[in-house]
Formats: C-alpha cells, structure tokens, sequence
C-alpha cells in the first residue's frame, strides 16, 4: 500500500523545518502504516471476493465498508443477479429470498472504500499526528523506528483521533 501522504504535503503543512527528507520519508511511512493497521479497513477503493456462512436469513455483512459496488453475488454456486441484492453502504447484504444455510455457500465480489484517493480528513489528521510529533521529541523515537509508540492513538491529538476513529472498521 502506498503512503496516506506525500513528502511535499507534509513540508508544505510543517514548513521547512530542519527535518532531512530521508527521515520525513521513513515518519510518513511509518504512519501511513500504523494507521492502515488500525482502520483496518480499505481507505482507497479496493475490490473484495469473500466467501461467506449463509444464515437462512435475508441479510449477512460483508467485512469492508463502505460498499460502493456489488459485481457479483453467488449462493450455493448458482450466480444470482446483482440487481436482486441490495448492498448497503454499511455492509449489509439484502437479498429477499435469503442466504440459504451453508459453510462459505456464498460468495461476493464488490468494491469498498473512500475513493481513489486518501479522503481530505484523513490525511490533515495524519498531519496533525506529525505536526505534534515534531514539536515533542516523538521523532526521535520515531527515527527509530519505534512507529508503535510514537504513533499509538492515545498519543494522537483528539481531533485527528477522532477524524480516524471515524474510519476504522467496526466488526
């Protein structure tokens, strides 16, 4: 996965500062990483294929959101039109014949996320993260490479935590 931000975002939003371009680099890097692993969820668009337990019942959740696109939908290897299932933003699958029981009897394919690109807030939050960190000694640790401290939400100032919150994936 690519970084949530560029190199020029950041110095643009921090100034020049006197921080080397190589450690700017690794801090994004490091940061974009962490907060991947914590929305743990798609940011961009990405195309999903699950296979999932069918409950009898007319709806089931996909693990992604939000759903932007269903492509495909199978129940018990019987493709059934997309036009026939209703996919909601919030991961909810609507079919009114239901998903009959099964083991991973249905299959899905759809596309889920924020867009083709990393959403505006997300990243002034993920600059809001540097910006604090550059003006305690974070960095320093950061440098090496202890991203997991540095960048723990508890360390996050509260709007750029709740901008994040706002995106992480709730099972």
């Amino acid at each position: 996965m690519s970084d949530l931000l560029s190199l020029s975002e950041v110095t643009d939003f921090l100034g020049d500062g006197t921080y080397k371009q190589a450690h700017l680099r690794r801090w994004i890097s490091g940061l974009s990483a962490f907060v991947r692993r914590y929305v743990d969820g798609p940011i961009e668009t990405a195309t999903y294929t699950e296979a999932l337990d069918g409950n009898g019942e007319s709806i089931i959740r996909l693990s992604y959101r939000p759903v932007l696109a269903l492509t495909s939908v199978t129940i018990d290897s019987v493709a059934i039109a997309t036009a026939d299932v209703t996919a909601y933003s919030d991961g909810d699958l609507y079919y009114a014949s239901g998903f009959s029981s099964g083991r991973q009897n249905v299959s899905v394919v759809y596309s889920a996320g924020y867009g083709a690109i990393v959403p505006d807030d997300l990243k002034l939050a993920c600059l809001l993260i540097l910006e604090q960190a550059t003006q305690t000694s974070l960095l320093q640790q950061a440098t090496r490479g202890e991203y997991a401290y540095v960048f723990a939400p508890t360390k996050w100032p509260k709007d750029a935590r709740d901008i994040i919150e706002s995106y992480r994936r709730k099972l």
